[in-house]
């Protein structure tokens, strides 16, 4: 899948896809403190990916992005992913 491509090239994790929502993160497992810039730059480059898309009548594909920063409590769930 290209947004996973685009996700590890950016350093970043991504932690699961859920219907149509892809959940990605920043500063995880170590912590990097250009997190929110790196997850705005990666939400631009996933736009710019969906415009080479068109849906069924011939209308580009789009999406809602959403950022949130602050404390996170997670777990991990076998050997690698973290929840």
């Amino acid at each position: 899948m290209q947004f996973d491509e685009l996700t590890e090239a950016a350093g970043l994790m991504k932690v699961e896809t859920v219907g149509a929502v892809y959940v990605a993160v920043a500063g995880l497992p170590t912590f990097r403190a250009d997190h929110s810039a790196a997850l705005a730059t990666l939400a631009l480059q996933m736009l710019e990916k969906l415009e080479e898309y068109r849906d069924g009548s011939g209308r580009p594909l789009t999406a809602l992005m959403g950022i949130h920063c602050g404390p996170v409590i997670g777990g991990i769930i076998g050997a690698q992913m973290p929840r």
